[in-house]
């Protein structure tokens, strides 16, 4: 039985992922859309969309 749930927010040029296993948080991805962009620190939560 898989436990894992990815949660997915977007932010300009990235998306932002959370990953949930057994209940517990296990990794925080912020993934560029292109591989020219790059970021030195996570979006500031006011800035993040998140999907339904």
């Amino acid at each position: 039985m898989d436990d894992r749930v990815v949660l997915q927010a977007s932010a300009t040029g990235a998306l932002l992922l959370l990953f949930v296993d057994e209940d517990r948080l296990s990794e925080l991805e912020l993934a560029p859309l292109s591989d020219k962009t790059s970021f030195n620190e996570f979006p500031h939560p006011d800035g993040l969309n998140f999907f339904e």
